[in-house]
């Protein structure tokens, strides 16, 4: 996870220098689109590369299409200089250990993270040991998630920026919601 979620502040810095500031949210909401847009469509299209090509085959489309995603980026990305947000200068910064709103996050991304982490690796072996599902099976399963996310997510946003209700309670609501959820499974 630690590797996997380098990519963060970067994507946030190139949001904050591409995105109008009242685009900001429809700009998260939209690379949040991709991410799982790309969990739903990678579990089926790598159980179909599996069962066609094997895993080594897996291997090689995986990192020729990387090498095809860096030029494209290459080649589409115009560059601008980032934006400078504020001017304000802190005297007396709080120290990070001592900041509790930020443990408080860290260690729920953390127990998040790793709960994600289990869940994609431990899952598919559940799949195939118990239930006796192929690789293109599994793939699709754990894809179909990732898809209604993906189709269900910004309708779900735009309707929650029109709602009368203030942004905290309902991002309270759906995150109780969630782990009461997640919990009861």
């Amino acid at each position: 996870m630690l590797v996997a979620d380098t990519f963060r502040p970067a994507m946030f810095v190139a949001l904050n220098t591409y995105s109008k500031p009242e685009n900001k949210t429809r700009s998260v909401t939209l690379i949040r689109l991709a991410i799982n847009l790309g969990f739903s469509a990678g579990p089926a299209v790598g159980g179909l590369i599996i069962t066609s090509l094997g895993y080594s085959g897996l291997f090689w489309v995986d990192g020729v299409i990387c090498v095809l995603a860096t030029l494209l980026l290459i080649n589409v990305l115009h560059l601008k200089k980032a934006r400078v947000l504020d001017e304000i200068k802190i005297e007396n910064p709080k120290s990070i250990f001592l900041d509790k709103a930020f443990w408080i996050f860290f260690v729920g991304m953390f127990v998040f993270g790793f709960i994600f982490l289990q869940y994609f690796s431990t899952m598919p072996l559940y799949y195939k040991d118990i239930h006796h599902l192929t690789e293109l099976e599994i793939g699709l399963l754990m894809g179909m998630n990732g898809f209604f996310i993906f189709l269900l997510e910004m309708p779900l946003i735009t309707w929650l920026e029109k709602s009368k209700y203030i942004k905290e309670f309902l991002m309270f609501f759906w995150s109780t919601t969630y782990v009461v959820k997640f919990c009861s499974n």
